[in-house]
């Protein structure tokens, strides 16, 4: 007998400021096979909520939501969300 696969599928999003770009939160959703399916605004939502809980004096009607893909980011790098273009940018390292 063949066993099912648990190997989840991965959707990541960015809250951020509409006017600055600050990426504010970052939220990850697994999704196991026989799950039900999830629609796009409620994940959204869901990341809105995370995030408040993290920052309570957030205003999430100054958030936005983007979906980040694995390939736009990079481990130890910086980034903001090109607010114009709703997509992620990379920002240069401090200097020390």
């Amino acid at each position: 007998m063949e066993k099912e696969s648990l190997d989840p599928s991965a959707q990541e999003f960015a809250v951020y400021d509409l006017q600055t770009g600050e990426i504010i939160h970052r939220h990850r959703v697994f999704i196991f096979a026989g799950a039900r399916v999830i629609s796009r605004e409620e994940l959204e939502n869901e990341a809105l909520t995370h995030a408040l809980r993290c920052r309570a004096a957030l205003n999430t009607a100054e958030c936005g939501v983007v979906t980040i893909r694995p390939e736009d980011i990079s481990k130890g790098q910086h980034y903001k969300i090109d607010v114009a273009f709703k997509a992620v940018v990379g920002l240069d390292k401090p200097e020390r």
